[in-house]
């Protein structure tokens, strides 16, 4: 009979610790990434909830221009009648826009409540909570160069783009993770022996190290590395995706703003001199208040015609920042305006 007792080390060889290290660290970047991107598309989905929010609350104010008038118009048509100056099928046109217009006030009041409903939910609150919509729409005299924003995304980098490289990251040091465990490691012990047969006593030292013939990691270091080369060409597309996405906005961008700085500059002050020129001949009696109507109906649509320009420029600015990687600088600017 013998009585043993041994203590013994595994040491580890290839760096496996260090490498094991090395992959926490990129899963954990992986995470930051992640929460980079995410915060990303709740701010832009908050800036186009604004930017809507704020357009639907102009188009209730046009709305509520638009009833007016034909309250108006109804009401002198109604006299008219009355007076024998002016015909049923006078009034049968003014009471049909005037029901047209309540119609359009409705839904104007309706879609600019779910807007405010949806911008409160960016927050997780509730429409209530909104007293007042302030900003306007007021675009730049020259919209941001495309230059800029393919600059802005070289230096800060697009967050979808940091998540793909941060995984692409990940897989490499998989990799590297990987070849290490196809390093055989060594165990080493030491200890005394009793032998019962007399009094004596020996030290014990030993070393083992496994055999890997059939067990050298192979299959996992091949696996590690298609994945590295799918992540490496994942990477890639999405470089290539995110720059065509980028000059896809730009050019939303360049054609809203070119639409609506024509409308304001030539349309909207024609539309406003034919109104003046309009409710004049209409004061010297050359014309029916129905004109007038008419004169304005056209204002008002030109200038919906505009906000629509607006939006869209509000939208493609976002879409282009949120591209680019940068803190939305261009569109709080654009809100900001008086």
């Amino acid at each position: 009979m013998e009585l043993t007792v041994q203590a013994s080390q595994l040491i580890e060889r290839g760096d496996k610790s260090g490498r094991r290290i090395a992959f926490a660290e990129r899963e954990r970047d992986v995470a930051q990434a992640s929460l980079a991107l995410r915060r990303s598309d709740i701010l832009a989905a908050s800036a186009n909830a604004f930017a809507k929010a704020l357009a639907e609350t102009t188009r209730l104010s046009f709305a509520g221009e638009q009833l007016k008038l034909t309250q108006e118009t109804f009401a002198s048509a109604s006299r008219r009648l009355q007076a024998a100056t002016a015909s049923p099928s006078e009034v049968a046109r003014a009471r049909a826009a005037l029901a047209s217009a309540q119609a359009e006030f409705a839904r104007a009041k309706s879609a600019s409540s779910i807007a405010l409903a949806s911008l409160a939910a960016s927050w997780g609150g509730s429409a209530s909570e909104i007293a007042e919509i302030k900003g306007a729409l007021r675009l730049p005299a020259t919209p941001p160069a495309l230059a800029r924003f393919e600059s802005a995304l070289a230096v800060s980098g697009n967050p979808r783009l940091g998540l793909v490289s941060a995984m692409v990251a990940g897989q490499r040091a998989a990799l590297e993770l990987e070849s290490a465990r196809s390093v055989a490691n060594v165990t080493l012990g030491a200890g005394v022996r009793r032998l019962n047969e007399g009094p004596a006593t020996a030290f014990v030292v030993g070393a083992s190290i496994p055999l890997t013939f059939r067990d050298d990691n192979s299959g996992n270091i091949r696996a590690a590395r298609a994945m590295l080369r799918a992540a490496e060409q994942s990477l890639r597309a999405a470089e290539l995706e995110q720059r065509a996405a980028l000059v896809a906005a730009h050019a939303e961008l360049s054609a809203a703003h070119a639409q609506a700085t024509a409308l304001r500059r030539e349309a909207l002050p024609a539309a406003e001199e034919a109104c003046v020129s309009v409710q004049s001949a209409y004061d010297k009696g050359a014309l029916a208040f129905i004109d007038v109507l008419d004169a304005r109906r056209g204002l008002i649509a030109l200038r919906r015609e505009l906000l629509d320009a607006e939006l869209a420029y509000a939208l493609a600015l976002v879409r282009a920042e949120t591209l680019a990687g940068t803190s939305f600088t261009e569109a709080k600017t654009l809100f900001e305006r008086p």
